[in-house]
């Protein structure tokens, strides 16, 4: 509810980050915030719009006593001023305060919250083309190189199995995408075991590794290294920073990027 805030302060937000509780001015704390996850390059209106929707993330989270975490920079007096400009602002859908995640940018299409995190409810994080995040990925993706060495002990340390005598060709086997994308949903390691590609990127590879659960795998026998080519850098779920960025610089107002990437809600 927006009872204890205005669009002069804010009100107070508590966020966790370096795993201690921070609490604080709202409009203080988003901007740091904002600092963190854009810096000091990204055009006014990409600003802004991720004011709005980090404003609302941790509002949404405060609201049912959880304190996101999030991380913390030094901001300009530049962003401070944004951020001052739009604090109060929220992201609402049927009048209720939106869970409005950000990414660094999708695919070309943003991930739906039930494909990535589950469940149902949140109508507004559906999966629906992005041009520009098509755009900033361009034709060729990003490629990333692992060892097989690290690979192989990765997998079997997470999964307690042994893949030596299984060729390497045949350690990824990508069993069927989300929502008529290209966002890997489940993936069959070895022949042994069947896990989810988040599993894969959160929890055994690792995000620095594999960007996105957008991606293909081959194994390259001449340097003995899987060769993932991924599209989208993040969950994809939610705003894209880098999407937001060209928008902006095409000349779209905070509003109408954050109400693009939040299905049928509105900011306010």
């Amino acid at each position: 509810e927006r009872g204890d805030t205005d669009t002069t302060t804010g009100g107070t937000l508590t966020v966790t980050a370096g795993g201690s509780r921070v609490s604080g001015n709202a409009a203080d704390i988003v901007a740091r915030i904002v600092t963190n996850e854009m810096g000091g390059s990204f055009p006014a209106e990409a600003v802004k719009a991720q004011a709005v929707a980090a404003y609302t993330y941790v509002k949404y989270y405060n609201s049912i006593g959880q304190n996101p975490s999030v991380g913390l920079g030094s901001p300009s007096d530049k962003t401070k001023s944004l951020v001052n400009g739009v604090i109060g602002q929220t992201v609402r859908y049927n009048g209720a305060l939106c869970l409005a995640t950000y990414c660094a940018y999708n695919s070309g299409y943003t991930a739906s919250a039930k494909s990535v995190w589950g469940g149902s409810g949140y109508s507004y994080l559906i999966s629906k083309y992005s041009s520009y995040d098509d755009d900033y990925n361009g034709p060729a993706g990003t490629t990333t190189k692992i060892s097989a060495g690290t690979v192989q002990s990765k997998l079997e340390n997470a999964l307690n199995i042994s893949l030596d005598d299984v060729v390497p060709e045949d350690w990824f086997d990508i069993l069927s995408w989300h929502d008529d994308t290209n966002y890997v949903n489940q993936v069959r390691i070895g022949g042994q075991k069947t896990i989810t590609a988040r599993t894969l990127r959160e929890s055994i590879l690792g995000p620095a590794n594999l960007r996105s659960t957008d991606f293909e795998v081959e194994y390259d026998s001449g340097s003995d290294k899987f060769v993932f080519v991924t599209r989208g850098y993040g969950h994809g779920v939610g705003m894209s920073q880098q999407g937001a960025k060209l928008m902006a610089q095409d000349g779209w107002n905070y509003v109408d990027i954050l109400e693009f990437y939040f299905d049928g809600a509105t900011v306010s």
